[in-house]
């Protein structure tokens, strides 16, 4: 069984249908798709002829992407798709989708199900369950107030105004930049003086040896990186990062 995370959702269950033989039907249901992606709803599509079924993703989703009331976004987006699918003469959907929200200490269940005339109705109900409280990040676990990095305004792709605005939308607390305004000999320099120059002519594995890009972007746009983003298991990523860190003390 998988852990139960405070502040998540799971989706699992089916929608169901049949569309009617006619030219872009099924684009009809594509595009739902993307309409219940950006709500940050996942789900998956599987034709049989003209019968469907939409399979919810369940992957846990946290709960503060779906606004305070997870359950009424849910049967919102359900909602959307019976009319765009109903409209076609009178189809009928079917439902077997289900949420469950992790709280402290329950769950609360909500079975979303389809009246005759189309109508999203939805029972809930709330059990005790053991759950657990979210990871902490590297930051917060360590009571840290800022991040410093060591970024210097145009040096590389990733350091161009347009990049440092949207890198800095995926913190919640200041960034501290003391290098922002010098170039590379005034970093150097520095460097040199406190010691630490000759770890940056070390040999080794970094990011910039594996993760390097065919072509680079100086003028990211934040909804393509959060598209990206969606496409990975960034969260799963983050956790092994995070179990693998280690502490350095250095004396000043």
């Amino acid at each position: 069984m998988s852990e139960k995370v405070e502040g998540t959702v799971v989706l699992d269950g089916l929608i169901e249908g049949k569309l009617p033989d006619e030219p872009g039907a099924e684009e009809v249901l594509r595009q739902w798709l993307d309409f219940a992606a950006s709500l940050k709803l996942k789900f998956n599509l599987e034709m049989d002829g003209n019968s469907f079924s939409i399979l919810a993703d369940d992957k846990p989703i946290p709960a503060e992407d779906l606004g305070p009331r997870p359950e009424e976004r849910i049967a919102d987006a359900l909602g959307q798709l019976v009319k765009a699918v109903a409209a076609q003469q009178g189809r009928r959907v079917f439902s077997t989708l289900r949420s469950t929200e992790y709280l402290p200490g329950c769950e609360v269940q909500t079975i979303y199900g389809l009246g005759p005339d189309g109508t999203v109705q939805r029972s809930e109900r709330t059990l005790q369950a053991e759950t657990t409280p979210p990871p902490r990040r590297l930051t917060r676990r360590e009571k840290g107030k800022a991040l410093f990095t060591g970024e210097s305004l145009g040096q590389v792709a990733s350091q161009t105004l347009d990049s440092l605005a949207v890198i800095e939308q995926a913190v919640e607390m200041p960034v501290l930049r003391p290098l922002i305004g010098m170039d590379k000999k005034e970093i150097v320099a520095i460097a040199e003086r406190i010691g630490t120059f000759i770890l940056s002519q070390m040999e080794g594995d970094d990011c910039c040896q594996f993760l390097m890009p065919s072509r680079v972007v100086t003028h990211p746009r934040l909804e393509r990186v959060l598209e990206a983003e969606e496409a990975t298991e960034m969260d799963r990523l983050v956790e092994e990062a995070l179990a693998q860190a280690t502490k350095v003390e250095v004396a000043p």
